[in-house]
């Protein structure tokens, strides 16, 4: 819960402010992502008990769909392409509630709430 904290305040932080240009948008994307993927790291340093390993890499498996998606907003707003970027965003909106179920099996409080791509 406490990476994921930290994930939703720095997620926050970046999207403060909608992007107003393609050049925004792939510098917040590439934010994003970097969050992301820095709390994938420290969630994968963290060793569950037995019993839940095979729903903690299910969760894990979950976020690493967000990280794509992230990659691919990233990608969109480089080439400008803003019907990519939007599509990129719905694909790792599509995956909160799976998620969110995924955390709430796992005891997770903060990673169970909703958050735009945890």
């Amino acid at each position: 819960d406490e990476v994921c904290r930290g994930v939703q305040e720095r997620f926050s932080e970046i999207q403060a402010q909608p992007p107003a240009s393609a050049s925004e948008g792939a510098e917040q994307a590439g934010e994003l992502l970097g969050v992301a993927d820095d709390a994938q790291a420290e969630l994968r340093e963290i060793e569950p008990p037995e019993e839940l390993r095979d729903r903690y890499d299910g969760y894990l498996g979950a976020r690493d769909e967000v990280g794509a998606a992230l990659e691919h907003g990233k990608q969109a707003a480089e080439d400008q392409d803003g019907a990519a970027y939007g599509r990129a965003q719905e694909e790792a909106a599509a995956g909160a509630p799976a998620r969110q179920r995924l955390a709430r099996g796992l005891g997770f409080k903060v990673c169970s709430q909703s958050a735009e791509a945890l």
